[in-house]
């Protein structure tokens, strides 16, 4: 069975990309095992836990940028989100799909959980894996005070689900990942 995997050319491969996310979860960190001074692939980390909002998107945007800027082979972005502001996601959404380095994204450690916000990040990433014992799903637009917008009218909530699957489908097919999944819980 051939893999077929669409990319423009300056983009890393997924199966280079799940090396690195490899390399990243099995080995400790390069300095705890050979030294300081260790030469070799170097992946940055980043973690995303609690609410999606304005300074975790600062944040991530921030952590693609450094790991840009200092050459590292890719980033690992640890999730354990409920979810969060869809403006904030969008702006991670959009480093991930323009970072030039590879963005790994892992669902971890057990017990984690990347909801709403949570699942169009992952998906935006290169290369998302996820831990054990963790969840992905309901993306599921809710008002300010985390309640559903059905609750104010069909006519209020269908529009933003419309747009949050032709966002979540853009991110998975951009990311080469199953457009039929990435739909299903938005």
């Amino acid at each position: 069975m051939a893999i077929r995997a669409s990319m423009p050319a300056a983009m890393p491969t997924q199966a280079s990309c799940l090396f690195a996310l490899l390399l990243v979860i099995a080995l400790p960190p390069a300095g705890q095992l050979w030294g300081a001074d260790a030469s070799g692939p170097v992946v940055g980390r980043c973690e995303l836990s609690g609410t999606v909002d304005a300074g975790s998107a600062a944040y991530l945007v921030d952590c693609v940028e450094r790991a840009q800027q200092s050459g590292h082979e890719a980033l690992l972005v640890e999730i354990d989100t409920p979810g969060g502001s869809l403006d904030s996601t969008r702006i991670v959404v959009g480093a991930f799909l323009r970072s030039r380095v590879p963005v790994l994204a892992w669902v971890g450690p057990a017990g984690a959980h990347a909801g709403s916000a949570g699942v169009f990040i992952t998906l935006a990433a290169h290369v998302a894996a996820m831990a054990p014992g963790t969840n992905i799903g309901a993306a599921h637009p809710v008002d300010l005070g985390g309640g559903d917008p059905e609750s104010a009218g069909k006519h209020m909530a269908t529009p933003r689900r419309s747009q949050n699957r032709l966002r979540i489908s853009a991110a998975a097919t951009r990311a080469g990942r199953c457009k039929r999944f990435a739909k299903a819980p938005a």
